[in-house]
């Protein structure tokens, strides 16, 4: 019997699945030449959006994320070399007219922040793809294919 009692824990442990990752990824979007800013909040449980539009008038949204949508997020981020991402992906060539993005990546107690300007890096387009998913039509992040032809 008690040896019957000390595997119940384990055998209730290891059914009970792997923990995810505990994250706060953050994005920025501004430019120079101000048609408003926006960020981003998504976390293990949920995802928000503050801003100001053109006008100085300022928005915002608060949504749960389902489990679905916390390991879709998680691929994404997982799919990202953090140790490894540059400070900066910039086109220096560009006018500075566009908008700007800042990432900050908090995960399992890390933080790594990059900003992008102009530049492709197909990791951070695919998480993008994946919060857009989550956010209302109307506020959009707009790093995307589109943006990268400007």
């Amino acid at each position: 019997m008690k040896k019957l009692l000390f595997f119940l824990p384990i055998l209730f442990f290891s059914f009970k699945g792997t923990p995810s990752k505990k994250f706060v990824i953050t994005v920025k979007q501004w430019a120079m030449i101000s048609a408003g800013d926006m960020t981003v909040r998504v976390t293990n449980d949920s995802i928000s959006a503050t801003g100001r539009n053109y006008r100085n008038e300022e928005y915002g949204f608060e949504n749960g994320i389902t489990s679905s949508q916390e390991k879709k997020v998680l691929a994404a981020l997982n799919a990202i070399d953090l140790t490894n991402l540059k400070e900066n992906y910039v086109d220096d060539n560009a006018a500075d007219d566009k908008e700007e993005f800042d990432f900050i990546f908090e995960v399992d107690g890390n933080k790594t922040r990059t900003h992008v300007y102009l530049i492709e890096v197909k990791e951070l387009l695919e998480l993008v793809k994946c919060i857009n998913t989550m956010m209302p039509d109307d506020m959009q992040i707009v790093y995307d294919e589109k943006y990268l032809k400007k």
